[in-house]
C-alpha cells in the first residue's frame, strides 16, 4: 500500500533524519559542509526561514518556518541532493536515510525555546565539546559572530535578544534535563497534520501588557514574557521601564 502523504501547513518544524541503520553519514566536516551548502540553496529556492541547525555525524536537527506548503518537497530536495553527492562520493549505493523525515509543528513559544536550546545543545549533551563555541555545526557560531550566514539573518532570536551576549548566555543556560524530555516528549507527541484554525499565532510583546491594569498584573506579564523566550531588554523597552526593574520582577516571580 502506497504512504499517506504528509499534509502539512506553513509554520514552525522541528526536522530530524538519521542515516540508515543509525550510521555516520556526515562524519566529515567537508560532507557537514556540503550538507549545509545544500540545505541553505534549498531556504532560498524552497522559502523557508532557517531559525536554527545542528548537524552530528549520523544525523541532523533543523529548526525552520515554512511560509508555503511545501515542507515535504524542500525536504526531499535537502535529503536526495545530499543522498546524490554522498553516494557518488564514497561510491555506494542504495538508502543513505533512515527513512522519512521525522517532523514536529510547533505551536507555541515555550516549545519553541525549548527545541531551540535542545537543538544547539547536542553536541554539549554526547560529551563531544565542553562549550558550544567549540562546535563547529551549529547556529550557534552564527548567533554568536559578527557575519552570520545570510539564511540565518531571520531567525527569530534576533527579535527576543538584542545583544550577542543575551543569545550566548540564553543558549548556554543548563536547562533541567527532566522538564527539557517532558516538554519534548509533548512535541514529539502532538500530530504534524493539523489545520489552520489549530495553527498558534505566536503572541507579540505587545499583547501581553494590553490588559493590564495594576501593577502585580504587569508583573505576571512581565514574567511570562520572560519565559516564552522575550529579553529582559526588550521587555523593558516595551513598557517604558529599566531592564534592572525587569530582572527584580523576573527574580521575584521565579522565588
Amino acid at each position: 500500500m502506497a504512504r499517506k502523504p504528509r499534509l502539512t501547513i506553513a509554520g514552525y518544524y522541528h526536522i530530524i533524519n538519521r542515516g540508515v541503520a543509525r550510521k555516520p553519514i556526515l562524519q566529515f566536516s567537508k560532507d557537514k559542509d556540503k550538507f549545509l551548502e545544500i540545505f541553505f540553496q534549498c531556504s532560498n529556492e524552497y522559502g523557508f526561514v532557517v531559525h536554527s541547525y545542528c548537524l552530528m555525524d549520523n544525523h541532523y536537527h533543523l529548526l525552520i518556518e515554512t511560509t508555503r506548503d511545501n515542507l515535504s518537497h524542500a525536504l526531499r530536495y535537502i535529503n536526495s541532493n545530499y543522498a546524490v553527492y554522498y553516494n557518488k562520493k564514497y561510491k555506494r549505493s542504495g538508502h543513505l536515510w533512515q527513512g522519512r523525515f521525522q517532523s514536529s509543528y510547533i505551536t507555541s513559544d515555550t516549545y519553541l525555546f525549548t527545541l531551540l536550546r535542545y537543538i544547539e545543545q547536542n553536541p554539549l549533551k554526547a560529551g563531544i565539546v565542553k562549550k558550544l563555541s567549540e562546535y563547529e555545526y551549529i547556529s550557534f557560531r552564527h548567533f554568536v559572530s559578527d557575519n552570520p550566514h545570510p539564511s540565518l539573518l531571520n531567525s527569530f532570536i534576533y527579535d527576543r535578544f538584542e545583544t550577542k551576549k543575551e543569545i550566548a548566555e540564553f543558549l548556554n543556560e543548563v536547562v533541567d534535563e527532566e522538564s527539557e524530555a517532558k516538554t519534548l516528549k509533548e512535541i514529539s507527541s502532538q500530530k504534524v497534520d493539523v489545520t489552520e484554525e489549530q495553527a498558534k499565532v505566536f503572541k507579540p510583546l505587545r499583547d501581553y501588557f494590553n490588559e493590564t491594569q495594576t501593577k502585580d498584573q504587569r508583573d505576571i506579564q512581565i514574567f511570562q514574557a520572560y519565559k516564552d523566550g522575550w529579553s529582559q531588554g526588550k521587555i523593558a523597552k516595551e513598557i517604558g521601564i529599566s531592564q534592572p526593574a525587569v530582572f527584580k520582577v523576573i527574580k521575584k516571580l521565579k522565588g
